[in-house]
């Protein structure tokens, strides 16, 4: 059985999300994406939690708008929360990853890095 993948990224790079879900999907892969999972009328902060959970394998596209992204940042704290989950960092465009920033996403990314 395939995997179920999270896909966290920024509205701005829906394009090329929608594209890499829409292979994920036709290789048989479970996937939550926000758009084609939340239900309207429930809370989406819950809804994302469960999808982290649920979820075996937590892509993250990697971009500038995606390093500053409050959402990101909040769905990243799910992930570290949980522990076991395998990270990939799929690189949309070349930036500095943060290290040692005092900023959430900074700190996100040393824990990330320290589980894997």
């Amino acid at each position: 059985m395939k995997p179920n993948i999270f896909i966290s990224y920024s509205r701005r790079e829906v394009g090329f999300v929608d594209e890499l879900a829409s292979y994920l999907e036709k290789e048989e892969y479970g996937v939550w994406l926000d758009y084609q999972s939340l239900v309207p009328g429930k809370p989406w902060e819950e809804q994302i939690y469960k999808g982290v959970v649920n979820s075996d394998v937590i892509l993250l596209v990697v971009s500038k708008a995606s390093i500053t992204s409050r959402n990101v940042e909040m769905e990243w704290k799910r992930v570290i929360e949980e522990k076991n989950k395998r990270v990939i960092l799929v690189i949309f465009e070349a930036v500095d990853l943060p290290k040692n920033s005092k900023n959430m996403n900074g700190w996100i990314f040393e824990e990330i890095i320290k589980m894997h």
